[in-house]
């Protein structure tokens, strides 16, 4: 897991897209949504944050969409 991150991680990515590559990391090893992930985000000087269940879901839901069109994708190349 630490390979696939470090290998996309860029130190200039946006709040949102690190959150992204964190979540289509994890969806790699468990099933996506927030009943099997479970994020908190900790912003310097805030009180550590509730758990982003919404955002969990919202951005598994992108990564899902994603991931089908990629593999649309290869289908279609290989018709081709």
């Amino acid at each position: 897991m630490n390979e696939l991150l470090e290998s996309k991680y860029n130190d200039d990515m946006s709040f949102d897209d690190a959150v992204y590559l964190l979540l289509e990391t994890m969806v790699e090893y468990v099933e996506p949504g927030s009943n099997n992930i479970e994020l908190k985000v900790h912003r310097l000087g805030q009180n550590l944050g509730q758990s982003e269940s919404d955002l969990v879901d919202k951005t598994c839901e992108l990564v899902e969409k994603e991931k089908k069109r990629r593999e649309q994708e290869k289908k279609d190349k290989l018709i081709s």
